[in-house]
């Protein structure tokens, strides 16, 4: 899709083209997604960054990085929904003077949201200040939408809970589908932590002091989201840990049932096998109420190892 342009113009934020942006403008966001050889072009043109910087984030997978040239480059990476799937994705920003250049290989939610206060015209604070303050809102919404993901599978973790240990086959992959989620939000919670530990110690010209301690904030934002996330994850480690010694005790106990009940039911079963045997002088074998006591004796015998059993919580 072609590429745009958002600055102020007359205290108000407006769209322009490419070709009208000049350096009089206070703050010029240009939003560029997935675009293509000739756009790489003109972007190349507006940053002063290499055609292969483009080519390389478009063409691979980057992690989160920062470098400083002529211009200050950040690849950072942010949650991304895809079919009920939640997945990172990386946006490069570039900073030259009052210019910042967002590419983006998918859209995603952070930039959308501020692209939807820029056409509601509610974002003109934005553009009032240098390209760095535009950066640090950026960077802090994508912070907003790491947790709120995490939120989110936090109030499906409590659902999950509220209905009890006793979890479906399905329940139990969703829930790993959320552990997948979060151990990939760790490793570029991480990546982007990185980032702006670097970002708030940088002495790069368009920083000023003020942008550096807005940066410094993100930073310990972005420490409590991880915290956040690993307090997530752990939760989901305790609830399968909880889930797996519930099940064993379930099955411990079923055995013992079962062992219990195998017992009663062998006593009487050795008693009439001795009976059985072809012997002349067996007790109570001449006696007209033999059949009466053996089974008393029988029924006496079950009912006791019955009590036992029950006593010792074994029924």
């Amino acid at each position: 899709m072609p590429i745009y342009a958002f600055t102020l113009v007359e205290d108000d934020v407006k769209k322009i083209e490419i070709d009208e942006i000049r350096q009089g403008h206070k703050t010029v966001w240009v939003r560029a997604i997935l675009p293509d050889e000739s756009e790489v072009n003109l972007l190349s043109e507006l940053t002063n960054a290499t055609i292969e910087e483009f080519k390389e984030f478009l063409e691979h997978d980057e992690r989160p990085r920062l470098h400083v040239s002529r211009y200050l480059q950040i690849i950072f990476r942010s949650p991304i929904t895809d079919n009920g799937d939640v997945r990172t994705v990386p946006v490069n920003i570039f900073i030259n003077k009052n210019l910042i250049v967002t590419v983006e290989k998918e859209r995603i939610a952070s930039l959308n949201k501020i692209e939807d206060l820029v056409n509601a015209r509610k974002s003109r604070y934005l553009f009032k200040f240098n390209a760095c303050y535009f950066l640090y809102h950026i960077l802090d919404k994508i912070n907003d939408e790491f947790l709120l993901n995490i939120d989110k599978i936090s109030d499906s973790i409590d659902l999950f809970q509220s209905k009890g240990f006793s979890l479906s086959k399905e329940n139990v992959e969703k829930i790993y589908e959320k552990s997948v989620t979060l151990t990939v939000f760790n490793q570029a919670l991480i990546s982007n932590i990185e980032v702006l530990n670097t970002l708030r110690k940088a002495y790069f010209k368009f920083l000023s002091d003020k942008n550096r301690e807005q940066f410094n904030d993100i930073y310990y934002n972005a420490l409590q989201v991880l915290d956040t996330e690993k307090i997530q994850r752990d939760v989901i480690a305790n609830l399968f840990n909880l889930q797996a010694i519930i099940s064993t005790s379930k099955l411990n106990n079923l055995i013992k049932r079962l062992t219990a009940i195998t017992l009663i039911f062998m006593i009487p079963a050795a008693i009439s096998g001795i009976y059985g045997m072809n012997f002349e002088h067996i007790p109570f074998s001449g006696s007209q109420h033999g059949f009466v006591i053996v089974t008393g004796i029988i029924i006496l015998i079950a009912a006791l190892a019955f009590v036992l059993f029950k006593i010792g919580d074994w029924l």
